[in-house]
């Protein structure tokens, strides 16, 4: 499918479209398992997310996820209405229990790396001292006495940094995704 971007779009909205519409498309095509028809819905939905697209979303990450959430509702729209089948032995199954029960997911591994990036950044932006904790205890398992020792501090001032650095997270977490 081609990209076409109307000449009135602004220009955060076409940089973002392009940043993310490969991806979107994969996951349309996945999802509705034909090429027409994923077009037609992911068609839909960018015009739909475009035109009611607020003034106030200025931030790059704001309507990023914008368009995923207007793509994925119009996604399951679409499945909900007109679903697809698949026959697997004696039995027909709806198509997305049946890409539910496939192990591997072609779109796993590009979600995976959207993860990964958006982790960095938000742990990225964090002080030294809170990405130490968050790296340390969380991905390399290690027990917060032991950071506690390596820092040279008391155990409660590691725990207080550690509380510190999850709502620091979350809400850094929150802001990225919303």
């Amino acid at each position: 499918m081609e990209l076409t971007v109307l000449v009135n779009q602004s220009s955060l909205f076409k940089e973002v479209l392009t940043e993310v519409f490969d991806v979107l498309y994969s996951y349309s095509y996945e999802k509705l398992t034909d090429k027409e028809r994923a077009q037609s819905v992911l068609h839909e939905a960018i015009l739909a997310a475009y035109d009611n697209a607020k003034p106030f979303m200025d931030n790059k990450h704001v309507m990023k996820n914008w368009i995923i959430r207007v793509v994925k509702k119009y996604i399951e729209c679409e499945r909900k209405m007109h679903p697809t089948y698949r026959r697997t032995g004696n039995t027909v199954i709806p198509i997305c229990q049946a890409t539910a029960l496939a192990e591997d997911s072609t779109l796993q591994p590009l979600f995976e790396q959207y993860l990964n990036k958006m982790l960095k950044d938000i742990i990225g932006a964090m002080k030294e001292q809170h990405q130490i904790i968050l790296q340390k205890h969380y991905m390399e398992d290690q027990p917060l006495e032991r950071i506690a020792d390596e820092f040279g501090t008391s155990i409660r001032e590691v725990k207080k940094q550690d509380q510190l650095a999850k709502l620091i997270f979350q809400e850094k977490l929150f802001t990225y995704i919303w």
